[in-house]
């Protein structure tokens, strides 16, 4: 199965954020295991990095970052997609 997960499932689970905590992480787990496909926006990648740089300092951020490229597809978007999601 794949899944297009938003930026506030990994934020959920680094920044142990209640109530979504265990939802989150149980999406995060199920990725890394390969039990699902998971992708994220190409912009969520940025956000993320931004956010956690300035709550949690840039070894965090990019210990995140890394993980999250790793076990994360990154979701294509371009004008021709954003155009048939219009439609």
């Amino acid at each position: 199965m794949k899944v297009l997960r938003d930026l506030n499932v990994p934020l959920d689970v680094v920044q142990r954020r209640l109530p979504h905590y265990e939802a989150s992480a149980r999406v995060l787990s199920c990725a890394r295991r390969g039990e699902i496909t998971a992708a994220i926006p190409a912009h969520a990648v940025t956000t993320l990095f931004y956010v956690l740089r300035k709550v949690s300092g840039q070894a965090v951020a990019e210990a995140t970052t890394d993980w999250l490229l790793q076990h994360f597809e990154i979701a294509r978007t371009d004008k021709a997609v954003l155009a048939a999601a219009r439609a």
